[in-house]
């Protein structure tokens, strides 16, 4: 029979078969339902909803619904208060929704459970209520139903309805993730991705986003394809990248993330196609530019940036009789370099550029309709020549096009000129300056250039005069802040200059030198950017009010900042402002004196107050109360004491020592002056001193007073150090002075000011000749001296070993002690052998120290300590430029 039948008949009479007994098992269903068997209503109700067996019957669904629930189902009130709350079959209606799922949560089912709780987390039907959200959460998840693990998850993660707690995060993620929920995985991957309650593994975080992308989860489909593009957690792969990009686009992704790989290779071709046609597919417009440029941009996505420059010199090679052509690979080698900040390459480009432009415009002279064809030319052709000279004018000075590739990263010229005459003819110019002048005449309307806005022949004048020109590099930044650094020399050399006129500055290491040059007429810039901003023209008014500022012009810059509702410069300029630098320290018994530099006002209070630092420090050190700004102030560094704000707490500068007026005597225009403020004897100690500007501002700094000096010493041959501690005023030793050594860990973390904390700590005194030699154990590391610690104003410095030293500070250099310029050094010389001492004073108060006394000291205590008797002695010390031998 069987065989009679074959095997589709088979198949026939089991799918009718089975669907026979699922029709008698459905009118089965029906019966029990219509006698009011709740569970069969139930699944009566659930197979019309899902077309399970039947055709889909939504009104009908809520009808069964309903007849079960009404009989205490619990399946069936969830069922119910899901199709009301999100109108399945019935007209949507969140009280109703919120009532029928109160009434399975009664009954413990996890699934409404969860839903209520949404539904509390997100004020739908009933009032927002985190806590019970979580509550409900919690019921629901520990009956395994894996969306309320997620959502559990989520609470603990952002901490809503309880404390932010990202190891518990993980753990609901995860046993919602190992239940196969895709959005938990997607979630516990960013958990592993971002190291949040669990250890960092972009790997681990792979494995789950691949897990949750198997399920169409888009949002791990577009995280997949970043982790591909970028590499992260998996190997880079920019095709499987575009895989899981294209698979979420299929499923309906339409966010903002852009695909990570368009197809750049049939770009460029199509690009590269188009530049070679240019003459007859472009003869009217600039497009060939934006195809240059995207043709750049599809090789550098590519990351085949190698190829750009040999396609380039091709495309130079087959089309140098097309101007177009010719300037689109111009611009190519320009566009390449975006990205780049080698000078060298810059300047490499930049020549190959200009080779290019050269022969173009060559061509574009033996052409008809030469001006009307070639305006983008001409803004092309001089943002190349001028890129980059804002900053170094003196290179216009040179025309790049008759150097070689090798000359081009040479030595800067030696010819300055200042101006630039006209040329008669494009080959007539002499250097770039003259190339620029003849192309701006070309378009006497102006140029409008992509790079450097629109440009003129004044703009040109700007350049030119208006640049400090010869003036270095870190002379020309010290300009830029006027208000501070600027030389007053500079200052009053620029504020006498008249508008047409210029100045030129030689200024070397070792010479200041300048001249006043007059400018030729057709670079009256000042006049004519004067008329521009009479008629209201905005650049011209900014153009204007820098270009005083930079003159040291105060007076006519705040005009030009006020034009431009630039309130912030007019106050700078116009306001009573003060200013001090950092006071040098000073020993006792003599007149400190300040520099303070002012402008507009007419008097000062000058108030100083003793900051109380330094008080019980032993006492404080051993309760790890002492932070690394407050040791820092008493090591002579004021500056992380006042970026801290220690000075604004209570009681730490609020003892006025003394207070007096000075008067003042302002320099017109607005100009700063500097006046030397003698402040009276003060005894030793730390201070603040505070200048009051009268209508004006307040300016403070730190002025530190010492009595003693504190230095030391370390040999390279035996590695004994030793400290000596002199008088400040007379220079003489201070014999039996109690000292202590500390080793400290801790300080400055980052941003945050931090306790000094005691490792080792050891206790010594100075002998009758002021000195003291470090025992064996601590010829190694690094310490803190403390001398005088138990008086208002201890005296601290660090010292280290030599070795200590020599791994700070090599090659060694006096220039770079801490103390500046202080490098004693004795050296002895047998005809056999030559060992020396170094000795450095440590911190920047000891610059008052005199020098004779405290030299001879030394070079006696070197002799005694080390030297056999009758050998011959040389001390040679250099101190603060003197040397004494």
């Amino acid at each position: 029979m069987l065989k009679r039948m074959g095997w589709v008949g088979v198949l026939l009479v089991l799918f009718y078969g089975c669907r026979t007994a699922d029709l008698q098992g459905l009118d089965k269903l029906k019966q029990d339902a219509e006698t009011g068997d709740a569970q069969a209503q139930y699944e009566l109700g659930h197979a019309d909803e899902t077309g399970d067996g039947v055709q889909t019957n939504l009104p009908g669904a809520v009808e069964w619904y309903t007849r079960s629930a009404e009989q205490g189902c619990a399946d069936a009130q969830y069922r119910l208060g899901r199709c009301y709350r999100k109108g399945v079959g019935v007209e949507t209606n969140i009280l109703v929704a919120i009532t029928w799922l109160e009434k399975a949560v009664s009954q413990n089912h996890p699934k409404a459970q969860n839903t209520l709780g949404y539904c509390y987390e997100k004020g739908q039907g009933v009032e927002t209520n985190h806590t019970e959200a979580l509550r409900l959460y919690h019921l629901s998840a520990e009956q395994d139903d894996e969306v309320a693990q997620c959502n559990l998850g989520q609470c603990y993660r952002v901490g809503r309805g309880v404390e932010t707690n990202l190891v518990e995060a993980v753990k609901w993620y995860r046993l919602s993730a190992e239940q196969g929920y895709a959005k938990a995985q997607h979630l516990l991957g960013w958990r592993h991705l971002k190291g949040e309650g669990v250890e960092k593994n972009p790997e681990v975080a792979v494995e789950w986003f691949l897990k949750a992308a198997a399920q169409d989860y888009v949002d791990s489909m577009i995280t997949l394809s970043f982790r591909y593009k970028k590499g992260d957690g998996v190997k880079k792969d920019l095709d499987e990248a575009n895989h899981w990009y294209d698979r979420a686009v299929g499923l309906g992704y339409s966010g903002t993330v852009e695909r990570p790989l368009p197809d750049y290779a049939s770009m460029f071709i199509t690009l590269d196609s188009k530049i070679r046609e240019i003459e007859t597919a472009d003869p009217g417009s600039t497009n060939y530019l934006y195809w240059m440029h995207e043709a750049i941009e599809c090789k550098t996505n590519l990351e085949q940036q190698k190829e750009i420059y040999p396609w380039l010199e091709e495309l130079s090679i087959n089309y140098s009789n097309h101007w177009k052509t010719l300037h689109a690979v111009a611009m190519g080698y320009c566009y390449a370099l975006l990205n780049s900040y080698d000078d060298e390459v810059y300047e490499r480009n930049r020549w190959q550029a200009l080779r290019r432009m050269d022969r173009a415009c060559c061509l574009l002279l033996d052409q008809s309709s030469f001006e009307a064809r070639s305006g983008r030319f001409f803004e092309d052709y001089i943002s190349i020549l001028v890129g980059g000279r804002e900053r170094d004018s003196h290179k216009l000075t040179i025309k790049t096009i008759d150097l070689s590739l090798e000359e081009v990263g040479g030595k800067e010229p030696t010819r300055v000129l200042v101006f630039f005459d006209y040329p008669e003819s494009y080959d007539a110019a002499v250097n770039d300056g003259e190339l620029i002048r003849w192309l701006l005449e070309q378009n006497r309307s102006g140029v409008s250039t992509g790079w450097f806005g629109e440009w003129g022949l004044a703009d040109f004048a700007v350049l030119l005069a208006g640049t400090h020109r010869g003036l270095p590099r870190w002379e020309r930044n010290r300009l830029k802040d006027w208000e501070r650094t600027c030389p007053a020399e500079v200052k009053e050399i620029l504020f006498g200059l008249a508008d047409d006129e210029t100045v030129v500055w030689e200024w070397t290491w070792e010479s200041r030198k300048h001249s006043i040059q007059k400018l030729p007429p057709d670079y009256a810039y000042i006049p004519i950017y004067e008329r521009r901003a009479e008629l209201g023209d905005g650049d011209a008014i900014k153009i204007l009010a820098e270009l005083f500022k930079n003159r040291c012009q105060l007076g006519r810059a705040a005009h030009y900042f006020e034009l431009d509702d630039d309130t912030n410069m007019v106050h700078s300029i116009r306001a009573n402002q003060g200013s001090m630098v950092e006071c040098k320290a000073q020993s006792v018994g003599k007149t400190p004196r300040i520099d303070y530099t002012y402008r507009n006002g007419n008097e000062v209070e000058f108030s100083i107050f003793r900051i109380n630092v330094g008080i019980n420090l032993l006492e404080r050190f051993q309760n790890q109360e002492v932070m690394y700004s407050e040791l820092s102030l008493l090591e002579g560094d004021p500056y992380w004491y006042l970026r801290k704000g220690m000075l604004e707490q209570p009681g730490i500068a609020d003892e006025l020592v003394v207070s007096w007026n000075v008067p003042l005597e302002p320099l017109p225009d607005h100009r700063d002056t500097t006046t030397e403020i003698s402040i009276p004897p003060l005894p030793a100690g730390n201070y603040l001193v505070h200048a009051q500007m009268k209508g004006g501002n307040q300016a403070e700094t730190i002025l530190n007073i010492y009595d003693a000096t504190l230095s030391y010493a370390f040999t390279e041959t035996n590695h004994v150090n030793f400290v000596m501690l002199h008088d400040a005023l007379t220079g003489k030793p201070l014999p039996n002075e109690p000292l202590v050594f500390m080793s400290l860990s801790g300080g400055k973390y980052l941003e945050e000011d931090c306790a000094r904390i005691i490792d080792q700590k050891f206790e010594g005194k100075t002998n009758e000749e002021g000195l003291y030699v470090f025992p064996d154990e601590m010829t190694n590391g690094s310490w803190r001296v403390l001398a005088r610690a138990d008086q208002r104003t201890p005296l601290v410095a660090s010292c280290a070993s030599y070795d200590e030293y020599k791994r700070s500070y090599s090659p060694v250099d006096p220039e770079n002690l801490w103390g500046g310029r202080y490098w004693w050094h004795g050296d002895q010389f047998t005809g056999r052998e030559e060992k020396s001492y170094d000795v450095a004073l440590d911190r920047s108060a000891n610059k008052g120290i005199p020098a004779d006394q405290s030299k001879r000291e030394l070079c006696c205590w070197l002799e005694k300590a080390f030297f056999e008797q009758g050998d011959e002695i040389y001390c040679h010390v250099d101190f603060a430029g003197e040397s004494d031998g």
